[in-house]
């Protein structure tokens, strides 16, 4: 790319950072595309990543209990999913669910949405494709899913840009890429992988947007290569078979055809029939559309598909959805303590480490709590080598700058942590500007919480022994409801098992 092209580009970015839900998009997408720098992030940090999006979670649980994932118990946690599925699996998942939260039909409807079906279906054949190579799947999805990203971006943020491309495209006669380049300064491709690059995004899956990434045959492809001819070929598919025909036209088999031959003879593929690649992926979509609840038409997708096919219509019982099972995706907060509880517990009888128990129990609080507007649940640890708690783990807002003050100094000071602690008293602060004296909360605390906040402190002790705490922090002068305060003390019961258990087997 030119000086002139990434100027062009750079400047479409800022623009685009101003725009719709690209802001948030960029925030998630970029956290876990960093975790994924590395061979694979761990449990904790992807469920972080997940848990920060409050919608994004809701959506993760649901699709995780449905068809898709046929499981023999439910799963009620993101950080036991990732557990039960695989990083890669969760990682695939939150950032296609994502991609739709970010691309509201609503601004340029027919456009995006015809952009979000054809991604969607390219992904969905672009994993259907890379299991003939034994590849990584949720590779290939991701890189057909953002193939297209370019287009995505423009549609629904520059639609008025979009415009003026298919004009001067119109007028002149003109390649839509070329067009395209005149009105922005940059092809699609090129600012999908600029953005991308601005996400983190790994090589391959940038290498994915570019268009006919190999031209000429030059022995096995390495795996990047893979993933972008998948890419490729599997949206240049799902271009032709999302095209309605015309009256009196003929299907475009013939089509479909000379591009997986062609896809053949560049990657050294067996020969690959059609019919039953294009079925399956038609099937997937079906349910995945449900299940997700994406804004697309699939049973119109479906019916455009086989018509370009020729196909006859398959059974019901092939484009059908299976019924969806929704019990998990409800958000009540019976439920989320409920299946949070269990979850600890059996964290417990498989003897796992404080670590992962702690995951699972402030995912529970932390969500359990989101209708009291909590700010932040913190679990605070002995220092073995002075007295003070310090910050271990937590979730929610501006936790980097918690972990760095959050230190509590175990003595005599009146403070209400040192009250809880030496008292083993659960404690609880209904409205943090209420409190009768300034030495109720420490220094630091009485600096970094605002007044207008509720506090809970749910202490730690383990063998008389004061060792840790639970500090919940929210919004507003509140007093939670009573079968929460229930929830979260026999949550914090549980994490005393653990940290006794794990004190008996170090001794």
């Amino acid at each position: 790319m030119s000086n002139e092209q990434d100027a062009a580009a750079q400047a479409v970015l800022k623009l685009l950072e101003t725009r719709g839900e690209f802001p948030a998009l960029a925030a998630t997408v970029t956290k876990v595309n960093i975790l994924a720098e590395g061979d694979e992030g761990s449990a904790q940090e992807l469920s972080k990543v997940i848990l920060d999006d409050y919608t994004l979670t809701g959506k993760v649980l649901r699709v995780v209990n449905s068809p898709l994932f046929p499981h023999l118990q439910e799963i009620g946690t993101v950080s036991r999913a990732i557990v039960v599925l695989g990083w890669n699996e969760v990682q695939r998942l939150a950032l296609a669910l994502k991609l739709f939260d970010a691309f509201p039909v609503g601004s340029n409807p027919g456009m995006v949405q015809a952009r979000l079906e054809q991604a969607f279906l390219g992904a969905i054949l672009a994993r259907g494709l890379g299991q003939t190579f034994r590849s990584s799947t949720e590779q290939a999805f991701i890189g057909g899913l953002f193939h297209t990203f370019g287009e995505l971006l423009v549609s629904a943020y520059l639609p008025d840009k979009e415009a003026e491309g298919r004009a001067l495209a119109e007028k002149h006669r003109l390649p839509e890429q070329s067009a395209v380049r005149i009105s922005l300064g940059v092809t699609y491709s090129e600012l999908g992988a600029v953005v991308a690059k601005k996400l983190r995004f790994p090589d391959s899956v940038i290498g994915a947007m570019h268009r006919d990434p190999r031209p000429v045959i030059t022995g096995r492809p390495r795996p990047p290569e893979l993933i972008a001819g998948l890419a490729h070929t599997a949206n240049t598919m799902a271009g032709i078979l999302l095209t309605p025909l015309k009256p009196g036209e003929a299907d475009q088999r013939h089509k479909v055809a000379d591009v997986l031959k062609n896809f053949e003879s560049r990657y050294g593929a067996r020969r690959i029939k059609v019919e039953p690649l294009v079925e399956a992926a038609l099937h997937d979509l079906a349910v995945h559309a449900a299940v997700m609840d994406l804004p697309i038409a699939a049973k119109q997708m479906t019916l455009y598909a086989q018509q370009n096919l020729g196909m006859v219509e398959v059974a019901p019982a092939n484009t059908t959805p299976p019924e969806v099972n929704t019990t998990a995706s409800a958000e009540g907060v019976e439920r989320i303590f409920s299946n949070g509880i269990q979850e600890t517990m059996k964290s417990l009888l498989k003897e796992q480490t404080l670590s992962e128990v702690l995951l699972v129990v402030l995912e529970t609080m932390h969500r359990g709590l989101k209708e009291e507007r909590v700010r932040r649940v913190v679990f605070a640890l002995r220092d073995p080598k002075e007295p003070v708690l310090r910050y271990r783990s937590g979730l929610g807002a501006e936790l980097d700058e918690a972990a760095r003050w959050f230190n509590i100094n175990l003595g005599t000071s009146p403070d209400i942590f040192n009250l809880a602690l030496s008292q083993a008293k659960d404690l609880e602060v209904e409205h943090v500007g209420a409190l009768s004296s300034p030495q109720a909360l420490p220094g630091v605390f009485r600096r970094k919480i605002p007044t207008d906040s509720y506090l809970l402190l749910l202490p730690i002790v383990v063998a008389s022994k004061p060792i840790g705490m639970f500090y919940v922090e929210g919004e507003g002068q509140r007093a939670l409801p009573e079968a929460s305060l229930t929830a979260l003390k026999t949550l914090r019961d549980q994490v005393v098992m653990a940290i006794a258990r794990s004190s008996r087997v170090a001794a």
